[in-house]
């Protein structure tokens, strides 16, 4: 059997409101040579049966516990068999044009990640809302890639990268900001990530879910800085600059 050029990992959770329409943001893409790692991390709702309904042909991995997303992914990477590895959160989107976009440009320019423009809004009776855009910079690297505590512009859903850059680097196991440190301990390793001038990826807000309590954003923003950092004294000085940087936009 021929291998899959992409590894498409969608991690659910209690997600069988929005994984129909997830998936088929996925079955639509104009670039088919994928396969679909769906990971069930031990749902406690009808998500699974729900998948196995309407798509039958469609795997999933069903996790005997509830770990975590970080796990949940760490299990798809590794079950995968793509070159390119590619992140699908169960409430957002993709364009039909996504796939086809970053892989066409990361052959183009042989390079080890890429990341895109994200459209973050709710899905309302009359469809999507949009409320503001993510725009990541051109590329991330070890001159840069500590703005990213400031503000993470590398959505996990617009993420595509080569499995064979990912090595032993695994997503840690924090309940947030997980995905953070995965990237960042992928650029010190070496890997740029490119940011695409493009909307390829609409974020629902109205399954933000945690990341809505902000004190215990500050916290999982905290944990994760340890990690990333290498000295107390710049673990103080981002902490500080993020939580003041959040601060100035919730005013604006």
């Amino acid at each position: 059997m021929l291998s899959p050029t992409v590894s498409v990992i969608i991690p659910t959770y209690n997600a069988q409101s929005t994984i129909i329409r997830v998936i088929e943001s996925v079955l639509n893409q104009k670039f088919s040579n994928l396969e679909i790692l769906i990971v069930d991390d031990k749902s406690t709702d009808r998500t699974v049966k729900t998948v196995k309904k309407r798509f039958p042909n469609l795997s999933i991995i069903e996790l005997p516990e509830n770990l975590g997303v970080a796990n949940a992914r760490n299990e798809g990477i590794r079950l995968s068999r793509g070159k390119y590895i590619a992140f699908l959160d169960s409430d957002d989107l993709w364009k039909e044009e996504k796939l086809l976009y970053q892989i066409t440009f990361m052959e183009s320019k042989n390079c080890d990640a890429s990341c895109t423009y994200v459209e973050y809004g709710t899905f309302q009776d009359q469809g999507f809302v949009g409320s503001y855009i993510k725009e990541p910079e051109f590329v991330y690297s070890l001159d840069n890639y500590k703005d990213l505590l400031i503000d993470n512009k590398i959505i996990t859903s617009s993420v595509v990268l080569k499995k064979s850059k990912i090595k032993n680097i695994k997503f840690p196991n924090l309940r947030n900001r997980q995905d953070l440190v995965f990237w960042c301990t992928l650029i010190k390793s070496g890997v740029n990530f490119y940011g695409l001038n493009k909307i390829l990826v609409t974020y629902d807000l109205g399954y933000s879910g945690i990341s809505s309590n902000k004190l215990k954003m500050l916290r999982f923003n905290y944990l994760a800085f340890k990690k990333i950092l290498d000295s107390r004294i710049e673990l103080i000085y981002y902490f500080t600059f993020n939580v003041l940087s959040n601060a100035i936009r919730s005013i604006k």
